[in-house]
Parts: C-alpha cells; structure tokens; sequence
C-alpha cells in the first residue's frame, strides 16, 4: 500500500488528520476542474461565495479598482489557510485574507503576517505566539490547516498554481508574532502542495521581496522557490531569503536562482534537510540551493552567526551547487555542510559544488564536514574560486573528527587560477587537497593547516599545476631547513607529527638559478617533522615534500594553531611564530645562497648545513 502523498509533520508515512470548522464538510479530492470551496460563515450568515479560479483576472481588476493599495495598507494579517481564488474584499478590515490574496495586497510595499487569538495563547495553546492587535483577525486552531502535533498551520494549495511575486518590495515575514523568535525551530507557518503535483511554491519574478519564517515541504518537483526574470524582462535584484526559511522532504530543488538578470540576491539563515529542533532529518532529494545560468553576486549565508545557513541532508544533491559558466561572482560565507543545527553529522551528499565553468565564486568562513563525497568539489573548466578560512573534516569547534567521505577540497578535469588559503582541511577519507589532470593549471594551495586526513595532504597529479615538481629537504637542524624547489618558487615550510601540514611555520624563495633554498626559525618549530610546498611565478602550487624529522633541539612553546589566509602571498621571506603565520616574527638569513656554502662543494640537491 502506497504511503499518503503528505504525512503529518514530524510523523512521515501517517495521514494528517485535520480539524474542519462546522458545519462539516467534505473537501473534494483529485479533481481536474475547478475546486469547490466552502463558504465561510459568521453567526449562520454567508459573508463571501468565492469565484471559480476562472475568473481571477476579473477578481484582480476588481482589486485594483475596490480594495486599498497595498503600501497603504502596511500590513496584511492572513488569518485562513484555505487557498482561495483572490476575491477584492478579501483582506480588507475584518475579512478573511487568505495567504494568495495577502500576497497581491502585499506587492508594491506591504507586510504579510499572521497574528494569534488571546484566549488560545493564555491557554497555552500557542506557545510564543502574539495576541493580534486592533482590527487584525488571529489564526485559530480551529482553522483546518492546523496540525497539533506540530503546533504549525500548514498552507495546502488547493490548485497547481504558486504563488508569484511579480510587482516587487513585497515582504512574507511570519517571525514577528512570535515572541522572542530565535530560529526555524520557532516557526509555525508551513506552506505544503496539497493534493497537487507543483513544478513550485512560490516564484519570485521581481525586486526587493523578504520571505522568512515558514517552512516550504512536501512534493514541489522541480524547485520549491525559484527566482527568475518575468515575461517582461528586467533585473531581479535584492530579493533577501531569509531568515527562518525551513527547506524539509522535497523531492527536487530547494531554492533556484537562476539567469543573468537576476543579481545581488540573499539567502540567509535557512535550513535544509532537518527540522524540528534542528536534529531530525527531513531530507531533500537535489540540491539545496542551486546558482545557474549567469546568476551573479548572489550572497549565500554571511559573516555573522545570524546568517548561518544549514545544508544538513540531501540524497543526490549538493548544500550549494554553482554552474554554468556566465554564472560569476557568488559568495558562500559562515554556513554549515553536512551537520544538523548542534554540529553534529546530518549525512549529507555532497558540500559545494562548482561546475560548468562558473566563475569567481569566493567560498569564505564554512564549515564543511560529514559529507558522503568531498567537501568542495570543483570542475569543468570553473576557474578563479576563492576557498579561504573555512573549516573542512571538523567539528565547528574543532574538537571533532567529522571528516568527508572524499577529499577536503577537490579539483579535477580543468580548473584554473583557483586559491586554497588559510583553511584547517583534516578527518577526510581520501586525503586533505586534490588537484588533478592537465587541465588544472595556476592553482595555489598556501598556508593552510592540513593534518589527520586518512591520505596525501596535498596531491597534485596527472600533470596539474604545470607538472610542478616536489620540493625536497636536504638537511634540517633545530632551527633550519635547507633544501631545492623549482627556481624562484616561494616554498612554505610547515611542520607536523606525522606526514602533513598542521603548522604553517613560515616561507622563503628559493635561489633564481637553482633552486636552492635555506629557511630559518630561530626559536624552532611547533612539531617534529617538517614538509615544505612550493608556488612558482604563475601560482601553480606543488604537492607536500617528503618529511624530515627536526633533531632534538629547542622546543617552541605551545600555541594554539591559527591559519588565516593570505590571498595571493609575496614571495618575500617571512617565516612567522607557529600557529600565528600572519604576524611572523623571525627574519629569514639574507644572504645569497652562493655565498651560504662557498668554499663548499655542492652536489645537486644533497646539502649538508651545520649551523
């Protein structure tokens, strides 16, 4: 026996059963024509008969010309989850506003809420929610799209048509009648498909609109909110989602945004894949939030914790996807990848991914961990990605192995001029840092921490970065390495208690002739081997050199390990203090590397230095 189409929130695989207003009546199931809707009635008297959805053209045109404007109105309080054909009363003062005519009202410049009755909040009814105010009508529990098991009202369509935004500087904002709202854990606003198969929810055709403080679940197909261009072209800018948007068990598409005209849009303290309290996993089946066909500047999360997203769980999708190659110039800022709302693993497919050739995407301050595939993936031809001071294969605080199933970050078939700075890349299954193929070329990979990945911290294979060889270490003392890189490369010298790169512990540029190079850490390194990268001119960056263990010797005192990036570094000598590479304070020798071992004899990358 086939499971109902829409389960009780929380309760997946039960019907919902609903509470219906007297005088009972049946709501008319699978139909294709137009649906019948129940009257609403006051004291036994008929205050509305609703036009078939046939007539919404006219229903419009009466709106225009009876109901007051929208910015006029300043707030409209939807008190109905019934979806009905709009009707040029419906929301005017004490009238029912269903949430579509609340829309129509609301475009233009007004604000759509929902307030509560007084007796039902004393009674304990509503937790945190505020009584409504003056003329305002409050959603009641006796209303039919009530689920008491979740405490939300649930906004069923009726009919396969969303909800569409097309006049701009409307704003959706169920968070202001909740008392103290902290979150999507707070919401009580949910918006379902009802009986109908939708390509969407809400479409968002226009500029300036703010959704936040509801939950959109249940069989959207393709993307539950999608922001695109109108039929009549221009921009599609500034739209903010967020915060308190709950993406939850869809089997397609979270958000979409998606053509050249639409820019500079926000997506912002969001879930997806959990709900609840933020620990139960509600799935979606694609992509979270998917960039696409030349969408640019888009801003996903930002630097502060209120604008934290969490992609927590997708079956084949990514939190992030970016793709195509006029799509330029997105920011993925302060979320969280692969983990619920208190960190832990969710089970998520894949982080971030970037394809197609999209460009500039800068990827700053996440963290990206418990993924099934790598934690940022990039190819087909994408260049120029910034991936700076994120936490990759850890707990948001560090404590925890929670590493991605694949690498940390990888790179593979043709990408170029990419930037890997400043990040803590640790726990993942296949190794930290992976740049693959011929087609990868100008890819830097400096200062980073990279250290418990179960393989090669850094692997650069299959003729990437120009074939850039290995740095070899000769000769280590207490407070020196000495070795060759390619001519003119920086080489980064970091140390670690095994085979990788924890401690970023300072760089220097190899001899313009040879290679050679003699790096120096008066008051020592933080751990006991040591490893070096090297960058030439172009920025082609190389995998991690053999490591060299430290003879005993001064010991540094211990210190908390930072890495922050440095786009684009100097090649000017400056080893720092371990676990502060941004404010070195040790001097490399400056002296020619000649002048270092003449009378000596040299042999080609085999030196023996002793201080």
């Amino acid at each position: 026996m086939a499971a109902p189409r829409h389960a009780p929130l929380g309760q997946p695989g039960r019907a919902r059963r609903r509470r219906r207003r007297q005088p009972p009546r049946r709501r008319r199931r699978g139909g294709t024509g137009v649906p019948r809707l129940p009257p609403r009635h006051q004291g036994g008297r008929e205050l509305v008969k609703p036009r078939a959805w046939g007539s919404g053209l006219a229903a419009i045109v009466g709106l225009a010309l009876t109901g007051a404007p929208a910015a006029a109105q300043g707030t409209v309080f939807v008190n109905t989850t019934e979806d009905l054909p709009p009707e040029p009363q419906y929301c005017l003062p004490a009238q029912i506003c269903p949430l579509r005519s609340a829309i129509e009202r609301a475009e233009g410049g007004a604000t759509v809420r929902a307030c509560y009755d007084a007796t039902e909040i004393a009674e304990g009814k509503v937790p945190k929610g505020k009584p409504c105010r003056g003329a305002a009508k409050p959603l009641t529990t006796a209303d039919p799209g009530y689920d008491p098991a979740t405490g939300k009202w649930v906004f069923d369509f009726s009919h396969n048509l969303p909800y569409t935004l097309g006049k701009g500087r409307a704003r959706i904002d169920f968070t202001a009648d909740i008392d103290g709202w902290a979150g999507p854990a707070d919401n009580k606003i949910a918006i379902g498909p009802g009986d109908n198969a939708m390509d969407h929810a809400i479409v968002i055709e226009s500029s300036e609109n703010v959704l936040q403080g509801f939950d959109v679940r249940g069989e959207f197909t393709n993307a539950a909110i999608t922001i695109r261009a109108g039929l009549e072209g221009g921009n599609v800018v500034g739209n903010q989602l967020g915060p308190g948007l709950v993406f939850a068990a869809l089997p397609g598409i979270g958000v979409r945004m998606s053509g050249p005209e639409v820019k500079n849009n926000r997506f912002v303290g969001n879930w997806c894949g959990i709900g609840g309290d933020g620990t139960r996993i509600e799935r979606t089946r694609d992509d979270c939030v998917q960039l696409a066909d030349g969408t640019a500047g888009n801003q996903i999360g930002g630097p502060e914790a209120k604008d934290r997203n969490i992609f927590a769980a997708s079956d084949l999708g990514s939190g992030v996807i970016v793709q195509d190659i006029r799509t330029t110039a997105n920011v993925i800022e302060g979320n969280w990848f692969g983990l619920d709302a208190t960190g832990k693993k969710a089970g998520n497919e894949a982080g971030i991914t970037i394809k197609l050739g999209a460009r500039g995407t800068r990827i700053t301050g996440n963290v990206i961990s418990g993924n099934d595939q790598s934690g940022i993936s990039i190819f087909d031809n994408s260049a120029a990605t910034e991936i700076t001071a994120n936490t990759i294969g850890e707990s948001p605080d560090g404590s925890t192995c929670v590493g991605n199933g694949n690498y940390g970050v990888s790179m593979t078939g043709s990408v170029d001029d990419s930037l890997v700075s400043g990040n803590r890349i640790a726990c993942n299954v296949k190794g930290g840092v992976l740049i693959s193929g011929a087609g990868c070329q100008k890819n830097r990979v400096t200062r980073n921490s990279i250290t418990r990945n179960n393989n090669d911290a850094i692997r650069v294979a299959s003729g990437a970065n120009g074939n850039i060889r290995l740095p070899t270490i000769n000769n280590t003392t207490a407070t020196r390495v000495v070795g060759a890189a390619c001519p003119g490369c920086v080489v980064e010298v970091f140390s670690d208690t095994g085979d990788e790169a924890e401690v970023f512990e300072g760089e220097v540029q190899a001899d313009l002739a040879t290679g050679l190079f003699i790096f120096d850490k008066p008051e020592g390194f933080r751990h006991v081997f040591v490893k070096a990268v090297g960058t030439d001119p172009n920025g082609n960056s190389s995998g991690l050199s053999v490591k060299r263990a430290v003879p005993v010797g001064r010991t540094p005192t211990a210190t908390a390990v930072v890495v922050s990036p440095t786009p684009w570094p100097t090649t000017t000598a400056t080893p720092g203090t371990p676990g502060t590479p941004q404010t070195p304070e040790a001097t490399p020798t400056t002296v020619g590397i000649r002048d270092v071992f003449v009378p000596a004899v040299f042999k080609a990358f085999a030196l023996t230095v002793d201080r």
